[in-house]
């Protein structure tokens, strides 16, 4: 692991350092829980990263393939570790597993804590645009640029070698994130997704409030998205 420094009081740094606040043994591997500034979304955040055995780094190995596994609505960084059961899994096949937040958390914004559905702990994933979210509500950015970032500077990952999945919204953001990132991951799985969000009551909700209009946020939408597909074919199972 590279440098990790602790910020006392975690008030907003100048770079996106990041802490450890608990580290624990689990299937093989260690579990720890991280908090850091982020950038993108002006807010502190925090994640879990599953390592299947840190002392690969002194032993000169191939850094981790990362997968990133996105939660749904009301979720945070702790539900998809702790209900999925993906450890043995993980640390057979040798893959580190990262959960991040659903959404920034305490930024002030009126009326993001009044609604389940919408707001802390329901981000959607994208990046807003209506000037009063979009200081703060860009999980599109921090999920897809400024965490994979954070994460292979400070463990042993190959930001290079990253897949993604996700269930309810997290469904929707891994299918989003693929889908307008050709070649940026290997795979993408989704349980239960929000797959065609400008065309359900959740999509709705929140992307008029997001863009301003549910038309608006058509470009985040994994069913207009895949219409307009132009990376590699690729085996699609749907169960």
């Amino acid at each position: 692991m590279r440098a990790i420094v602790k910020i006392s009081n975690y008030e907003q740094p100048s770079t996106s350092k990041v802490e450890v606040v608990s580290s624990m043994k689990y299937q093989g591997g260690t579990l720890k829980t991280v908090k850091h500034w982020s950038k993108s979304l002006n807010s502190n955040m925090q994640f879990v990263i599953y390592l299947p055995d840190e002392s690969v780094k002194e032993q000169r190995c191939d850094a981790y393939p990362a997968l990133y596994c996105l939660s749904g609505l009301s979720s945070t960084h702790e539900n998809f570790p702790i209900k999925s059961h993906f450890g043995q899994y993980a640390q057979q096949h040798k893959i580190a597993c990262i959960f991040p937040d659903t959404s920034p958390r305490d930024t002030g914004v009126e009326g993001v804590k009044d609604d389940w559905q919408f707001g802390e702990g329901a981000g959607f994933y994208v990046d807003a645009t209506n000037p009063k979210y979009s200081k703060n509500f860009n999980m599109y950015t921090y999920i897809n640029e400024e965490l994979p970032e954070i994460v292979s500077a400070h463990f042993h990952v190959d930001n290079s070698r990253k897949s993604i999945t996700g269930f309810s919204m997290g469904g929707m953001g891994a299918l989003l994130s693929y889908l307008k990132n050709s070649g940026k991951f290997r795979s993408v799985s989704a349980f239960a997704p929000i797959s065609h969000p400008t065309a359900c009551n959740w999509g709705k909700n929140a992307f008029e409030k997001f863009f301003g209009s549910v038309e608006a946020g058509a470009a985040f939408d994994p069913t207009h998205l895949v219409k307009n597909w132009h990376g590699p074919k690729t085996p699609i199972l749907i169960d």
